[in-house]
């Protein structure tokens, strides 16, 4: 208190407003807010009432800062500083809207990461004031902002926030900012995650006002939307049309940064749905936009999806590159999640290609980042391929349990098959082989498509399925093929000791002469032929997915079903409609044309995607979710 009295009134004036600032702040916007000159600021650091940083940025220590936002409160003060602090952070942000989908993109998102906790404290005190046209003004940049950083989470809160205070009566603008924030609540909890059973409605009330009000851009945001909540609920098809009916708006508008946010989930979906040559000619189209507009978060994007798909048509060097040139960018924007995401990626071509040090070491930084950020996706993919690692170095317990995890929190269908190869190689190491077969008939059911790579997973364990049956000719024949085939999708597979040991095994049963003719005989047969034989062999035995009883209706599904963190396939939807119609395991199984293990698997996946133990549990969370 002593201290106090001895600063000026002007100083004291100054200090108290300086309270309202959270994190600390920069010359202008000290100034700005505190309406006071440089030489004020500085007689308060030379008097350490606020410390100057490295930075250049005041900071007041938490002591200090509570001692004066008392006398800010009883001063009369208060809501004046903490509008000018509002309108000062908000239209920054919202000044930087251009700036993050152009040239300057970097330095826009790395601004409002420093100040992001005052823009938070900003935006909570506007919508308390229900100054909603500061909030609609700025609500572009805070989105794309939270997308590119990863603040998910803290933009689902800010944006819920902001819904709540709006007035169940609303004009002209109010209309568009509901619409706006609903959309961008319910498009911020899928791409995060964030379990939100208001999901459906919310998104189907934000296009009716969109609709009702003849909002262009506002429909075109929610087809957008509509697509990734499809695409969550592996609805490809339906996520297809709603990219697209998006797409063409933006492109009426010329709008280039939308254009790449949407051509990069076509080239998803279009890959995931088996169309990768069309994803590579999309990603290609959008990886042009963003360079052209300086779009560098775009270009990473792109360069991913593009990777993928590259992949997936079995090109491993255009996808190693374009997955380094987007882990460079991304390091470069520090963009968390997709710096992950690419690890994983990598990881995933080395551990093929049997570099196994170079894939550990992408693994374990995409998991320890993922883990940091509990960004699912990454660490999904992070715990397959330490999972296949462990496999290899034979520790098929730690294997068995990151596969089991990864499996569990699987995003998308591929992800979820190869932890289901992983835990069937786990399986067949332990001469486990009919628990090796029910992971492999699950594999196959999730591969909607056959990714390249896919393909040499499944054939592995397929051939060690094949000496299971006391199939040694074939068997060794097809392990002869995969073994001429290029080290960038084989390289694993002799460096796996159980395959060594299996050789040597093969050499002293057989002798060196029938070994030798068998070995060179299975390096003339048909790759092509002898996949689509395996794959209809190892299919045919267990189920015909296709002699389904019960359509499923997509459009209705895809709604309900986005409420929850990792979606219902389509066969999991069908399968709990049909315990809810009290249906045994047996009958199901009758009825579906699959094996009653499959059944009993297929329950699991729903019991913990619903979060319930029993079957009694799951038809009741599945009524309150609307799901059947």
């Amino acid at each position: 208190d002593h201290s106090w009295v001895l600063l000026s009134p002007e100083e004291q004036s100054a200090f108290m407003k300086l309270t309202v600032f959270c994190g600390g702040c920069t010359d202008d916007a000290a100034r700005q807010v505190t309406e006071t000159s440089l030489f004020t600021l500085s007689a308060l650091v030379d008097k350490s009432f606020v410390r100057k940083t490295e930075s250049g940025r005041y900071a007041i220590h938490e002591l200090l800062r509570q001692f004066g936002m008392e006398y800010l409160e009883t001063s009369g003060q208060g809501d004046l500083a903490s509008s000018r602090h509002a309108d000062y952070y908000l239209n920054a942000l919202a000044e930087r809207e251009a700036e993050i989908k152009g040239n300057r993109q970097l330095a826009a998102l790395d601004e409002i990461e420093r100040d992001f906790e005052n823009i938070y404290a900003a935006w909570k005190w506007t919508i308390e004031q229900k100054r909603f046209s500061l909030i609609s003004h700025a609500l572009e940049s805070l989105y794309w902002f939270c997308i590119s950083r990863n603040r998910l989470q803290e933009g689902a809160n800010l944006v819920r926030s902001a819904i709540k205070q709006l007035p169940e009566a609303y004009d002209v603008v109010e209309a568009h900012l509901r619409s706006r924030l609903l959309a961008c609540q319910v498009a911020m909890s899928s791409l995060g995650y964030i379990q939100d059973e208001n999901a459906p409605a919310q998104l189907e009330e934000s296009l009716a006002i969109a609709q009702d009000h003849g909002d262009l851009a506002g429909i075109a945001f929610c087809m957008m939307v509509s697509g990734e909540i499809a695409l969550k609920a592996r609805e490809y098809r339906v996520s297809l049309s709603f990219y697209r009916q998006a797409l063409t708006y933006y492109q009426q508008r010329g709008d280039r940064f939308y254009m790449v946010r949407i051509l990069e989930r076509i080239c998803f979906a279009s890959m995931l749905s088996g169309n990768a040559e069309v994803g590579i000619e999309t990603a290609r189209h959008a990886l042009s936009l963003s360079r052209e507009t300086g779009d560098r978060v775009g270009a990473a994007n792109c360069l991913y999806f593009l990777g993928g798909a590259f992949g997936a048509v079995g090109n491993y060097v255009e996808y190693k590159a374009a997955y380094r040139e987007a882990l460079a960018i991304r390091r470069e924007t520090r963009e968390q999640a997709g710096i992950a995401l690419n690890l994983g990626g990598l990881a995933h071509a080395e551990f093929f290609a049997g570099n196994f040090a170079e894939a550990l070491a992408f693994a374990s930084e995409a998991f320890a980042i993922s883990s940091r950020l509990n960004y699912l996706e990454g660490k999904c993919q992070a715990l397959n391929w330490l999972g296949h690692l462990a496999c290899m170095e034979e520790n098929y317990d730690e294997s068995l349990q990151l596969f089991e995890d990864s499996r569990l929190i699987a995003t998308d269908p591929y992800k979820a098959a190869s932890a289901e190869l992983g835990l069937a190689m786990v399986a067949c190491a332990h001469r486990d082989y009919s628990r090796a077969r029910v992971h492999t008939e699950n594999a196959l059911e999730l591969l909607v498509f056959r990714p390249h790579y896919a393909i040499f997973h499944c054939l592995l364990v397929m051939d060690l399925l094949l000496f299971s049956e006391g199939q040694t000719t074939r068997g060794l024949e097809l392990l002869s093929l995969l073994a001429d085939q290029p080290d960038q999708v084989v390289g694993f597979i002799q460096k796996w000791p159980l395959i060594s040991r299996l050789q040597a095994e093969l050499r002293t049963t057989l002798g060196d002469d029938v070994y030798a003719y068998t070995w060179k005989r299975g390096k003339t047969l048909d790759l092509n032929s002898l996949t689509t034989e395996l794959f209809e062999y190892f299919s045919s035995e267990h189920e015909n997915v296709s002699q389904s009883t019960s359509p499923i209706n997509l459009e209705s599904m895809w709604l309900a079903n986005q409420v929850l963190t990792v979606p219902l396939t389509e066969r999991e939807h069908e399968i709990l409609a049909l315990i809810a119609q009290g249906l045994s395991n047996q009958q199901i199984a009758e009825q579906l044309f699959i094996a009653v293990s499959t059944v009993k698997r297929h329950i699991n996946n729903c019991y913990g995607k619903l979060s319930v133990t029993s079957r009694s549990q799951a038809i009741l969370k599945a009524q309150q979710l609307q799901l059947v």
